[in-house]
């Protein structure tokens, strides 16, 4: 955006005047908004109720500076962002490929030991306060087959707030600890349960946590 442009905004309605010649040629239009994690600022993605991807393809948005260029955004704590729906990511991923495709956020879990045999994993989140748009969250319960030799699954598209986890390995009771790499955060004493929490490492990124089932 030219920082000589106009922009005006009322009730989250905001314009911009890309008329003038040979001046502007609209590539992307998204939007973020500011929300609170762990007392640090997150420019949190909006989603495009069109749909599309953020970036021009042969299907995608593409602005028009003769017509004009309408484009509508919600705040939504769950579901796969549009550059991502044509792939169809899944909830749990043992490649671990799809880490940021999603609005809600990842947790990745690891084995202590790897699986010595085909292990049934379940993991309990519990709501511990309100999501980030301030709607109360829901528990969830997730459970995944790890098969004989890997480490784990990564979980995908939790709803962004505060949750507290445990496990169960093969229907039993399991110690959980959790660390956040590349922050001071964690919770490295196995015990029955361990918060979950995401903390922006930048304003557009988050760290994830990295849960231990013992």
């Amino acid at each position: 955006m030219d920082t000589g442009a106009k922009v005006d905004g009322h009730d989250g309605h905001y314009e911009l005047d890309i008329t003038e010649p040979n001046t502007y040629v609209v590539y992307n239009v998204n939007a973020t908004t500011p929300v609170t994690l762990q007392k640090a600022t997150y420019d949190f993605p909006l989603d495009p109720t069109d749909g599309l991807p953020s970036y021009p393809a042969s299907n995608s948005f593409k602005g028009d500076v003769t017509k004009g260029v309408v484009r509508n955004f919600v705040l939504k704590v769950t579901g796969v962002k549009p550059d991502d729906r044509d792939y169809n990511p899944p909830q749990l991923d043992y490649e671990g490929k799809w880490h940021g495709a999603f609005y809600g956020g990842d947790v990745d879990v690891q084995l202590a030991n790897w699986a010595p045999a085909d292990e049934q994993l379940e993991l309990d989140f519990t709501p511990t306060a309100p999501l980030i748009d301030g709607s109360q969250g829901k528990p969830i319960t997730l459970t995944a087959e790890i098969p004989k030799g890997r480490a784990g699954v990564d979980v995908h598209d939790i709803p962004l707030g505060e949750y507290s986890l445990s496990a169960k390995v093969n229907g039993a009771p399991a110690q959980v600890s959790m660390k956040i790499y590349g922050t001071p955060v964690g919770y490295e004493t196995p015990s029955a349960s361990v918060p979950i929490i995401w903390v922006p490492d930048s304003t557009t990124h988050l760290s994830y946590p990295t849960v231990t089932v013992h």
